[in-house]
């Protein structure tokens, strides 16, 4: 299960005996490549750079109030991983994780490429010769 919260949308993907769907509207089909194109981008996204190597205030890189927030959750409902994304600087945005230990810099690309729930849902209502 992927939690996904912008400053814009929030949802839940769902992964489902190999399928996703959204947790809201799960009788919904949803564009199954973009889905896992997104996840994938999101679960191997790497870092740059790292910017503090221990905890710091998080205030100054955006982190407190942040762009993008990403979890992570297991079948048994335990969180397993965390991805917070905040402030743009220069080419690259600062990022924390539950297991990234400090302050890291990363690609800003995938700010562009998260999906709204719109978006997932129109992407699966192509025309026959574009579903698979």
């Amino acid at each position: 299960m992927l939690s996904v919260k912008t400053r814009e949308h929030q949802y839940v993907l769902i992964n489902q005996t190999g399928e996703w769907l959204l947790e809201d509207q799960p009788t919904e089909k949803i564009s199954q490549e973009a889905a896992d194109l997104f996840v994938s981008r999101v679960a191997n996204l790497p870092a740059e750079e790292r910017v503090m190597k221990q905890s710091a205030p998080l205030a100054p890189y955006g982190l407190l109030a942040p762009a993008v927030e990403f979890v992570a959750t297991g079948k048994d409902g335990q969180t397993i991983g965390k991805l917070t994304l905040g402030n743009k600087a220069g080419n690259l945005l600062y990022a924390t994780g539950q297991r990234l230990q400090g302050v890291f810099q990363v690609r800003p690309d995938l700010l562009t490429q998260i999906p709204s729930k719109a978006e997932l849902l129109a992407k699966s209502q192509g025309t026959p010769e574009t579903r698979r």
